[in-house]
């Protein structure tokens, strides 16, 4: 958190200019700005050093989680560098009680931390970041970008801010992390709910049982053979009802049907009413996951293959890529690239600068 030292020194930003960054040729400054709840929050801002701008458009980036400004792997400063050098304005920034921002984290279990996240806790700072940013460097549009619990946020953030001209959502989860009425908390066994996934797991688990070290573990009791098992039959399970699923539908069975809901026990109604508030005001929003990411096939078979089917009303407003190898947080720098690739593809197409 700041204090009086930071205030009258180092962090005074009215007496800070952007400085030059010459290994990624572009233009970096620390900024302090007050939220709505009066808390001092601490950004960077990243700009480029061309000149010939038609049109400038910002990107805000929110936090995943708990995490600070530069994300995992330094992945939110890299691409803020990477964006700025090309023509684009960045700011990524740490929320209320995160980093060097003012403000208190409660004292709680941190998937209860989580599910304040997934349920808005983020979305005030982001809009005052968002007018913040704007308004000091006179941005023509705004489009936020978040991972994890960072796109959970820019979403309901986007939701019902209208000024939002666009988001890029990694790793979106669409599941809560827990659901206190229903005392519903996270275990491997609930996130499997695509055949995709399940087969993933499924057959490095066969491949196992093929190994006497592995009885040998279960009967020294070395394993969790309860929850492995609990695994093991779900994955059974969804292979077997999508395979049913399958072949009992005909081309005609699905029409779309906006208020078709996910009946999984912890599936986020309100990440369900934020995706189609924002897909009513026609704005764009580029979704990308990892392959290896068990919340790609959540995302797929609770929203994607229910919403988002052939010829729903929202069509021409998403985009959805799916990086191959990629974990979660995209940490393989082959992965980071491909990212980049696709979101600096995307920005050009709906957001050009030139």
């Amino acid at each position: 958190m700041l204090n009086k030292e930071h205030e009258i020194g180092l962090y005074n930003t009215n007496d800070i200019d952007f400085s030059i960054n010459s290994e990624y040729n572009c233009l970096e400054k620390p900024v302090i700005f007050v939220n709505s709840s009066g808390e001092r929050l601490f950004g960077m801002i990243y700009k480029t050093q061309k000149q010939s701008i038609e049109r400038k458009v910002g990107i805000v980036i929110c936090v995943n989680s708990v995490k600070y400004r530069i994300g995992s792997f330094r992945y939110h400063t890299m691409i803020a560098r990477h964006l700025s050098r090309i023509g684009y304005y960045v700011m990524n920034f740490d929320p209320a009680g995160i980093g060097d921002s003012e403000g208190v984290f409660e004292e709680k279990n941190l998937f209860e931390h989580y599910c304040d996240i997934q349920k808005g806790k983020f979305r005030e700072d982001i809009i005052d970041a968002a007018n913040f940013f704007k308004s000091q460097c006179k941005l023509d549009e705004i489009v936020l970008l978040g991972l994890c619990g960072g796109a959970i946020s820019c979403l309901i953030a986007a939701s019902k801010q209208k000024e939002i001209a666009g988001l890029i959502l990694l790793g979106i989860p669409v599941l809560l992390d827990f659901v206190e009425e229903k005392k519903e908390k996270f275990d491997k066994a609930s996130t499997i709910t695509s055949s995709n996934y399940a087969l993933s797991i499924l057959v490095p688990m066969l491949q196992k049982l093929a190994n006497t070290e592995t009885w040998s573990k279960i009967f020294r009791n070395k394993i969790q053979w309860k929850d492995e098992f609990k695994v093991f039959f779900k994955s059974i399970k969804v292979i077997t009802a999508e395979n049913f699923k399958r072949l009992s539908f005909t081309k005609n069975d699905k029409i779309y049907n906006k208020n078709i809901l996910s009946k999984h026990k912890r599936y986020n109604i309100l990440f369900h009413k934020s995706i189609l508030n924002y897909f009513s005001s026609k704005r764009k929003v580029l979704f990308v996951f990892g392959k290896l990411d068990y919340m790609t096939w959540v995302f797929k078979s609770e929203f994607q293959d229910k919403v988002l089917i052939p010829n729903n009303p929202y069509d021409n407003l998403y985009e959805i890529y799916v990086i191959e190898n990629a974990n979660h947080i995209f940490s393989l720098k082959e992965s980071q690239v491909e990212l980049n690739k696709i979101i600096e593809k995307w920005l050009q197409t709906h957001f050009a600068i030139f």
